[in-house]
């Protein structure tokens, strides 16, 4: 890459060591990546208007093309950014970032420029979970058959929590695999990760979600996420319990979602959090998802 445009320490940082997914460890990513972002920006006419940042697996460059202000994002190949490109395509816009143009087989994408560093970390909880709930309302439409389906999408996850369940308790266990197998869902088109961070404040709308993950699956699958950050604001003891539970209903109240399938998702999202935090070596993270199930499964 040239020297006016390094790579960022902390996404060589990330990626160094990383084992293959595709195929391709991070490490070999690396050393492609400067031939990758310079192959995009001939093919798209674009200037660099600024310093690269990044995501936990992505490039993210600021650009521009015939005055307009783009983003230039290349993603390591990894299965959460696989759809992405579909999912943006499909919602057109609306409620989260414009794709303006795509080249999966690179995963690079051209997207709308919004306002990098003003998210809702800076906004109050429960207006926060507003608006959350509503870009939800907005993405859980009916899905295109080019995105994973749910039970695809999770078995891979899954099958760990069912073959070795003691990594976290066998109730909570129970209760995920209960509710993965047997509970009933209409196909919505899921975001999967719409935390705090990952709405940002736009020109044409005050509020867009970026970095889906596109899946075909439940509704109140998408919820967790709006209760899985920002907890150093949840306190302890029932004050925690009725923090959890009221950005729940905040959420889903916002997004149209049944209460109980908001529940009773978010619960089976946080154990397989749980375990696969466990699986990693992170116990805090591991106790952060079971209080978050247990709070939201406690009796009122």
């Amino acid at each position: 890459m040239s020297a006016s445009v390094p790579l960022p320490a902390d996404l060589v940082r990330r990626l160094t060591g990383r084992s293959p997914d595709h195929g391709v460890d991070g490490d070999t990513w690396l050393r492609r990546l400067p031939g990758l972002v310079q192959d995009r920006l001939d093919a798209w006419d674009l200037r660099v208007t600024g310093p690269a940042t990044n995501g936990h697996n992505a490039l993210v460059l600021p650009v521009e093309r015939d005055g307009e202000p783009l983003v230039l994002k290349i993603s390591w190949p990894h299965r959460e950014a696989d759809h992405e490109h579909v999912g943006l395509r499909h919602w057109g816009g609306r409620g989260i970032v414009r794709l303006v143009a795509a080249h999966p087989a690179a995963h690079a994408l051209l997207l709308e420029s919004l306002r990098p560093g003003h998210d809702l970390h800076g906004v109050e909880a429960t207006e926060a979970c507003e608006v959350i709930g509503g870009l939800l309302r907005r993405l859980h439409v009916a899905p295109p058959a080019t995105v994973p389906a749910f039970a695809d999408a999770v078995t891979h996850r899954i099958a760990p929590l069912r073959d070795r369940p003691r990594t976290v308790p066998r109730r909570w266990a129970e209760r995920a695999l209960e509710i993965f197998d047997h509970r009933p869902y209409e196909p919505r088109l899921l975001h999967l990760d719409l935390h705090y961070g990952n709405v940002l404040a736009a020109s044409r709308e005050p509020w867009l979600a970026i970095d889906p993950q596109p899946v075909a699956g439940p509704a109140g699958f998408d919820v967790h996420a709006a209760l899985r950050n920002r907890v150093e604001e949840y306190g302890t003891g029932a004050g925690l319990r009725w923090m959890v539970r009221h950005r729940l209903e905040v959420v889903a109240d916002t997004a149209g979602i049944d209460l109980d399938d908001a529940r009773s998702w978010s619960i089976a999202h946080a154990v397989l959090d749980a375990h696969e935090f466990a699986e990693e070596g992170w116990p805090t993270l591991t106790s952060l998802n079971l209080t978050i199930a247990k709070a939201l499964d406690d009796p009122v």
